[in-house]
């Protein structure tokens, strides 16, 4: 198995993690590599977003007027094209560059974005880049918190491995319940998760 296109961390990050705590047998990078791959698709999910740099072509978004236009994924690296639309989108017209600027996660006009008359109407679309290099890839920008709750993530689901489907475990009177979501890399996802209506 090799980790797929949109995987968190990598496997020398998750044995970096279980270094001095737990020996993990060379043969057992496969399953790292499978673990990895499940929680970056778990995290993608519960945070209702990609992470990967990738290319969205003509994302057409309903926009209530005003200056900024939020774009679905972030951050926004190149933006390539905007075109907007008068007419639920009939008809498109080109937005020059020189009339937006772009932000992490927004194109601020100062002259506004149009009215779609109080309907939520497609009047704007959009191709540009968006996303962070990952760790498998050359010079990565992924936020260091965002990867450690992932290698986190992948370790707790190597140690709890034998454990499915258990809650805990009991020993002469005490309970021991398992934490597979521990609070720390919850909170660390919740910076990063969008609400989509």
């Amino acid at each position: 198995m090799a980790l797929s296109e949109h995987a968190l961390t990598t496997v020398q990050r998750v044995r970096d993690l279980l270094m001095g705590r737990d020996n993990i047998p060379a043969p057992h990078d496969a399953l790292i590599e499978f673990l990895i791959n499940a929680v970056s698709e778990w995290i993608e999910g519960y945070c209702n977003r990609h992470f990967e740099r990738r290319t969205y072509s003509n994302v057409v978004l309903s926009v209530q007027g005003g200056q900024e236009l939020f774009l679905p994924e972030w951050p926004v690296v190149s933006v390539s094209s905007v075109e907007e639309s008068f007419d639920a989108g009939e008809t498109w017209q080109s937005v020059p560059s020189t009339e937006y600027v772009v932000f992490s996660h927004k194109l601020f006009r100062a002259n506004g974005w149009p009215n779609a008359g109080g309907k939520w109407i497609p009047n704007v679309r959009v191709s540009f880049d968006a996303g962070w290099i990952l760790p498998k890839d050359s010079n990565p920008t992924l936020p260091l918190d965002l990867e450690l709750a992932a290698a986190n993530l992948t370790v707790v689901q190597y140690k709890l491995r034998e454990k499915a489907g258990l809650r805990g475990e009991s020993f002469e009177g005490l309970t021991l319940e398992f934490d597979r979501f521990p609070a720390d890399v919850k909170a660390t996802l919740d910076r990063y998760r969008v609400v989509r209506l």
